[in-house]
């Protein structure tokens, strides 16, 4: 069948560029606001959220151990940890690792290592998918699969397919959003981080 996707992922899956390999996991989200005031304690608040920092804490700690499957040894290092971003309608929190790519290993070899994303399954990993799988009775297709490209040179880029939209033929167009669940969330809080993580959509709909 006929498919159409638009993907606006702010979240970097893997990026291979002159044979440096590079992640960078989103957990941790939060609402912005056009009210100054509102908006500065929403960026304090994830700032200070010990829930927010010890999830993407723990999926940097994950990524950081897939990424050295592909990995000459001794080169994995986490450059950023926990920094915050700014977009459109929402804070992240976001870490950054990297390494250099094993000479022998393809962006495709890396791709069949990493997938599917850390930050999507949680810990640990292979448990944590096969919970899921179990869990939901249909496949999630593009949502939270991964969209890239690799090059003949050797270079690739692939996102997480997040803030995605996809049309089947002349069906509707549909589009996804979800939290990670721990035991220290709020079901509010994660509801209404699941509505801000549509802005991307529902703002621009409203808009024109």
């Amino acid at each position: 069948d006929a498919c159409t996707i638009a993907s606006f992922s702010p979240e970097e899956f893997f990026t291979i560029q002159n044979g440096s390999i590079r992640t960078r996991p989103i957990k941790g989200t939060i609402g912005k606001h056009s009210n100054p005031k509102l908006d500065l304690h929403a960026y304090q608040t994830l700032l200070n959220s010990k829930k927010d920092h010890a999830e993407l804490v723990m999926i940097t700690d994950l990524l950081r151990n897939d990424i050295s499957q592909c990995a000459t040894i001794g080169s994995v290092k986490v450059d950023e940890l926990c920094a915050i971003r700014s977009y459109d309608y929402v804070y992240h929190l976001i870490s950054t690792i990297s390494a250099q790519l094993t000479p022998s290993y393809t962006a495709l070899d890396a791709l069949k290592m990493l997938a599917p994303g850390g930050s999507i399954t949680g810990c640990p990993k292979i448990s944590a998918c096969d919970v899921i799988q179990r869990i939901e009775n249909h496949p999630r297709n593009f949502y939270t699969g991964h969209i890239g490209f690799m090059s003949s040179s050797g270079d690739a880029a692939f996102n997480v397919a997040i803030r995605t939209c996809y049309q089947q033929n002349n069906a509707p167009i549909l589009t996804h959003s979800g939290c990670g669940i721990t035991i220290d969330s709020d079901p509010d809080q994660e509801y209404q981080e699941s509505i801000d993580k549509l802005r991307f959509l529902t703002d621009y709909v409203l808009n024109h």
